[in-house]
């Protein structure tokens, strides 16, 4: 089922609602295959929720027939970590300085282990028929709304600052290694947000200073 105006208000009440449902907002995920490969997507070639490894149960992740910038037609899989649009994304440090939360932290921490994991078995790689380890990538984690961008007793103002800030840090110092991207769960309901309705790119989402690029990683965030 493609993207539509009733899956969208149906991610919409969870991610407002104050109860943490992540693996339901997940499953949304199987329906925006484009969004989560940095490559030119082809078709879905296999996906889970809850893939289980030795070193715990990666939350989501997807294969699919993808062509590269260079032009070939090859399977990547990509594996995402995500925490609920309830968690606080980054918590206070003191008066000019945020810190990550515990959530980022340990999506974080899951991430880079999951995907080491996988990316050197060859039960995994055979699953997702993906042929060589460099195939298979980090997406990256999922977490938050634009209520739960930042924790801590500041104007709302200088929250968004402050925001903004600690995402271009740990991006430049951390993200842009791996390449790993930090996305909310105001882009994924953007994804819903029928092409048609959408008039433009202010009134849907106020972005942060880094975009979506297929050749780096991101920061992606907004809200609705």
């Amino acid at each position: 089922m493609p993207p539509s105006l009733e899956l969208y208000n149906e991610l919409k009440n969870m991610i407002e609602d104050t109860i943490k449902r992540e693996k339901e907002c997940g499953e949304y995920l199987k329906h925006i295959p484009e969004f989560l490969f940095n490559e030119t997507f082809k078709r879905v070639v296999y996906s889970d929720i809850e893939y289980r490894g030795n070193t715990g149960n990666a939350d989501f992740v997807i294969s699919a027939e993808v062509i590269t910038s260079s032009g070939i037609s090859t399977v990547k899989a990509y594996v995402y970590e995500l925490k609920a649009p309830q968690c606080y994304i980054f918590e206070r440090d003191n008066n000019e300085r945020l810190k990550p939360s515990k959530d980022l932290i340990s999506a974080e921490n899951q991430l880079i282990n999951y995907h080491d994991e996988m990316r050197s078995s060859d039960q995994f790689r055979d699953k997702y028929k993906v042929m060589h380890p460099d195939n298979v990538c980090i997406g990256g984690i999922i977490i938050g709304c634009s209520r739960f961008h930042v924790k801590g007793n500041y104007p709302e103002s200088k929250k968004e600052v402050l925001y903004e800030g600690a995402c271009r840090i740990r991006d430049h110092y951390f993200y842009r290694s791996c390449p790993m991207k930090l996305i909310t769960w105001d882009m994924i309901l953007r994804q819903f947000i029928p092409r048609k309705e959408i008039v433009s790119e202010t009134i849907i989402v106020r972005p942060v200073e880094l975009k979506w690029s297929v050749t780096g990683p991101t920061i992606i965030t907004g809200s609705t």
